[in-house]
């Protein structure tokens, strides 16, 4: 069941900060068969173009037993000849911070794929979305409103964990599936931050946008596990903290160098993680007093955080790394 702007946090072994779980849904609390609008209207799901509270008028995502990433139950959004699944999922805006955008996704064999729009909570009424995933037969495609960003290849009837890591002031995003960073981009060029992050489009059409033009086709695929986590202490950095290590070049192809701008520690502890929180690389640093430390490091392309703490400060930064 949905759970909306919660306060608890819950720890990760290898995240330095506590993540926030804000939005979840499993569907364990439904029954097979049920039209998402009518039984769970209450956890934020609707039809496109219908109000909110308002009965089906066919577009609705149901809940089954056909397929479960975890426990018996997840989410299908289809279209056929009978239905035309085109459900909303959504929450409470929001428009600074950063967050992951998480779910397990499965395309049956034979599917065309299908659409995920993310936008605000009323974007069948007001931006639409402003960003996108494209599923077509199994690959996904992720846009940031103005370009792809990232491709990745899904397995027919096998579940992918799918992660969209998006900063919101920062403006940047990054697209994981099962744990692995595929690109990265904008968030919506901006407009995520000034509309919000408040919704899904959850839609049984396989928009092959690799066609000219666009086809169209008949779709279906399956969710679990949606949840909206609040990442913002171990991925946003304040770009005008007086804490701040200076990082550059940024972008970077991994080279680059850390200006720990006149702070003197006798020992100190150094990590680099990406916006998941998982460590690509830590060092302990001894006697570093005025200093600028070089690196030359082979990871992969991504939006990074690097980290320097001692006993009594924390100081931090983002790199992006093509």
């Amino acid at each position: 069941m949905k759970k909306i702007l919660l306060s608890a946090a819950f720890a990760v072994p290898f995240l330095m900060n506590a993540q926030i779980s804000l939005v979840s849904e499993d569907f364990e609390s439904y029954t097979d068969g049920d039209v998402l609008t009518d039984v769970a209207a209450d956890n934020g799901w609707r039809e496109w173009g219908v109000a909110s509270g308002a009965g089906t008028e066919g577009y609705s995502a149901l809940a089954t037993s056909a397929y479960a990433a975890n426990g018996s139950l997840s989410g299908v959004s289809v279209s056929n000849e009978i239905t035309d699944s085109d459900a909303i999922y959504s929450w409470d805006d929001l428009t600074t911070g950063a967050y992951a955008i998480k779910m397990n996704l499965m395309v049956p064999t034979g599917s065309a794929g299908g659409y995920i729009g993310i936008g605000d909570s009323q974007m069948d009424a007001g931006t639409y979305s402003t960003m996108e995933f494209y599923i077509i037969g199994t690959d996904l495609y992720a846009a940031d409103g103005a370009a792809l960003i990232a491709q990745g290849a899904l397995v027919a009837d096998v579940w992918t964990a799918v992660e969209l890591v998006v900063d919101l002031d920062a403006n940047t995003s990054e697209l994981f599936l099962d744990g692995v960073s595929v690109g990265t981009g904008t968030a919506g060029d901006g407009n995520m931050a000034i509309n919000g992050l408040g919704g899904f489009d959850l839609w049984g059409t396989s928009v092959d946008i690799t066609a000219d033009p666009a086809e169209y086709n008949p779709g279906e695929y399956y969710y679990d596990d949606i949840e909206i986590v609040d990442v913002t202490g171990g991925a946003g950095v304040e770009e005008n903290n007086p804490m701040a290590i200076g990082v550059s070049p940024n972008p970077s192809n991994g080279t680059f160098s850390i200006d720990f701008n006149d702070y003197a520690f006798d020992n100190a502890s150094l990590t680099i993680t990406n916006m998941l929180g998982a460590v690509v690389y830590t060092e302990t640093l001894s006697a570093v007093s005025n200093a600028t430390k070089n690196f030359n490091l082979d990871i992969n392309s991504g939006v990074y955080v690097v980290k320097v703490a001692d006993n009594a400060n924390e100081f931090s930064s983002r790199i992006v790394i093509k």
